[in-house]
């Protein structure tokens, strides 16, 4: 079975396009099975069948995995063995009837939009070059709502501010041009112009390419730019925040002032509509406050009650 999972990985990787961190996880989920069989004597790919990977899967939940780290099991499973059908390496799918668990899909948190403008304010009052990158960063991140490896693995040419686009590297490698705005714009302006100048120059060789740098002119990490929103939100008297809260914040809050579904996939960088659906149960209030504005049905009443 190792020579399938190899072969396997590297199409996942080379031909599928996958992030590596997708393809790990698929993986590892395939190791366990491996690891299981042995000690049942399957040690080919031919060996399993439907019955062997329900007890495997059943052996898997007795230890207490969560609902969606069981869902993403099985469906490795599926994937892998429709692989092998379709390489002729078996003859046939024993997980083709293996059915995906149900699970509860729950909305992101995201800030409101009086929240996001507290926590701008707060990065807004900028002086030191890290302070500035702060500044920098928070808007960037919200105004495209990239994620937290998209935003800390820009480098400078990456941000067309001319243009007021940002390149970004997605998963899968995937590339996507996101427009990010005045603000965004004027905040990098200011921290290419000088803290970033400043920031590279404290290190002793090269600094880092990226766009990002901490006070040492390396790459910023995920910790710190996690810790930065701490901080941010401590300041602006908000609860913690994560960086992913600002990519839900964004998607949620540019739904509700109408942007189209696609473009927001677009945007996002989303490979499945369905993924970017979830963001469409946004807030009942603001639904309503949209049907009366755009529905033809919803004629305003003038001050005699009439129509």
């Amino acid at each position: 079975m190792d020579e399938a999972l190899d072969q396997y990985q590297a199409w996942l990787l080379g031909v599928r396009g996958l992030s590596l961190n997708s393809v790990k996880a698929y993986t590892s989920d395939l190791t366990k099975l491996r690891h299981w069989g042995a000690e049942q004597g399957h040690e080919r790919v031919n060996d399993f069948q439907t019955n062997d990977l329900r007890d495997f899967l059943g052996a898997e939940s007795r230890t207490g995995l969560a609902p969606r780290t069981m869902a993403r099991l099985v469906v490795s499973l599926r994937r892998f063995f429709a692989h092998c059908l379709d390489q002729g390496w078996r003859n046939d799918d024993p997980a083709e009837v293996l059915d995906v668990p149900k699970v509860p899909r729950s909305l992101p948190k995201a800030l409101t939009q009086p929240d996001i403008l507290k926590l701008l304010r707060s990065a807004a009052r900028a002086e030191s070059p890290e302070e500035i990158r702060n500044l920098a960063m928070v808007e960037l991140a919200y105004a495209g709502g990239l994620r937290v490896s998209e935003l800390l693995s820009l480098t400078p040419q990456c941000v067309d501010l001319d243009r007021g686009v940002c390149r970004v590297h997605g998963k899968g490698s995937k590339e996507r041009l996101v427009p990010i705005g005045l603000p965004a714009i004027d905040a990098l302006r200011i921290y290419l112009a000088s803290a970033r100048p400043t920031l590279a120059s404290r290190h002793a060789g090269r600094a880092a390419p990226r766009l990002f740098l901490n006070r040492y002119g390396r790459a910023l990490s995920r910790q710190r730019f996690w810790q930065v929103l701490q901080d941010l939100a401590l300041t602006a008297g908000l609860p913690p925040l994560s960086p992913h809260q600002l990519r839900h914040s964004f998607a949620t809050h540019v739904l509700e002032r109408g942007a189209d579904l696609r473009v927001l996939q677009a945007m996002l960088g989303h490979a499945e509509i369905g993924t970017t659906q979830i963001y469409t149960a946004v807030d009942r209030g603001a639904l309503r406050d949209m049907h009366a504005r755009f529905h033809p049905r919803q004629r305003k009443v003038n001050s005699r009650g009439d129509v």
